[in-house]
């Protein structure tokens, strides 16, 4: 089919709609076909600026020769919304979901784009073979595992189609030798400045506690879990390398002591080995949740309602802190630099690993058990 330019129409200043994107096969990457690029000049695919490159970024050209038509999502009749995305810091869970997933989900809560089916999320094919997006902690074979893990554990209960590289996801189809494939699907495109680590104010509202609640629902729905169970555990998420809690396994001694004391299980768990289903398992029973600061602190945000959570902190880096304080309607925080101020003189490794006062620790869980 012979191609039209691309109708470009604004649904935000940081969002558009694409009407006819394509992608081309020879150069593996993403036209939009004008070479005006006045219309996208202001959208960003994250929402704060990046120390490098994040993927390939979308070309601009005239296509003037034949293209192939494709829809994508369930071959059902029902059309879906295309969200193009990229991955922003894959292998940390808490950059990936919070710069990358919740912003998805609130442009399509904003566009009024609800429902799993109703959604087709693609992602950048080109993102994890790029080192360029490993940035944050350096590529090798278990960031790209790390990002593997939690792209699929992320985005998969957002929608009923995710395409994690499209270069794979039309290999199987023939196209005829045609350079362009034409994205029948209406695309989203822009997901702008909605990242927690910019200080937009966007986190700190209640709209965002709305559309974290919305994607809690859509992961528990989607892995079979029951968010509303008998809660009686005492979760611990310990934390490997850099910024952990050294003094850990006497934390783990303590919580198993005030669980039998108080008739509640221990769990624990590492977020980088944990199997997503045993997650959720632990999660939904969680009564208290006690997780190191850094990304293992963000499965706080996939807890039920109202239970009380302590967070170790990180040196010289309280915006976890205030981020999570943020959804006072999410989880009751107790946060350990408040009841012992002098807790960074216990840092014994240049990485910033520290000891924590277990008996300030049991104090906090005393008076989190009667809250």
């Amino acid at each position: 089919m012979k191609c039209n330019k691309t109708d470009i129409s604004a649904t935000s200043e940081n969002t558009v709609y694409i009407d006819n994107l394509y992608y081309d096969t020879v150069l593996y990457e993403f036209v939009v076909n004008d070479i005006n690029r006045n219309k996208l000049n202001r959208i960003k695919w994250h929402g704060r600026d990046c120390p490098r490159e994040v993927g390939k970024n979308i070309a601009y050209r005239e296509i003037n020769e034949e293209t192939y038509e494709l829809t994508l999502g369930e071959n059902d009749g029902k059309e879906r919304v295309v969200c193009l995305a990229r991955r922003y810091s894959p292998h940390n869970y808490g950059h990936l979901l919070c710069e990358t997933g919740i912003p998805i989900e609130y442009i399509c809560k904003q566009n009024n784009i609800i429902n799993r089916s109703d959604r087709v999320i693609l992602l950048d094919d080109d993102s994890e073979e790029m080192e360029s997006i490993y940035w944050f902690e350096g590529y090798d074979a278990d960031k790209i595992r790390q990002c593997n893990m939690h792209s699929t554990n992320i985005f998969i209960p957002m929608a009923d189609t995710v395409i994690f590289n499209f270069k794979k996801y039309i290999s199987n189809i023939n196209y005829n030798g045609m350079r362009y494939i034409k994205i029948k699907n209406r695309v989203l495109f822009g997901i702008g400045n909605i990242s927690p680590w910019d200080n937009n104010g966007l986190w700190s509202g209640t709209m965002m506690s709305d559309v974290l609640e919305e994607y809690v629902k859509k992961v528990y729905e989607s892995n079979n879990k029951d968010i509303n169970r008998e809660k009686n555990v005492i979760t611990f998420v310990k934390k490997r390398g850099r910024r952990s809690v050294l003094n850990d396994r006497e934390i783990a001694e303590l919580l198993k002591r005030v669980g039998n004391e108080n008739g509640l299980l221990y769990e624990e768990f590492n977020l980088e080995d944990i199997c997503y289903d045993h997650q959720l398992e632990i999660l939904s029973k969680t009564k208290l949740l006690i997780t190191n600061g850094g990304s293992s602190a963000f499965c706080s945000f996939l807890l039920p309602k109202k239970t009380n959570m302590l967070y170790f902190p990180i040196y010289g880096n309280n915006f976890e802190y205030y981020l999570f304080s943020k959804f006072n309607n999410k989880f009751n925080l107790f946060y350990y630099e408040l009841y012992d101020k002098n807790w960074y003189s216990n840092i014994k490794t240049l990485d910033q690993s520290y000891d924590v006062n277990i008996q300030i620790v049991e104090r906090i869980l005393h008076e989190m058990l009667h809250h």
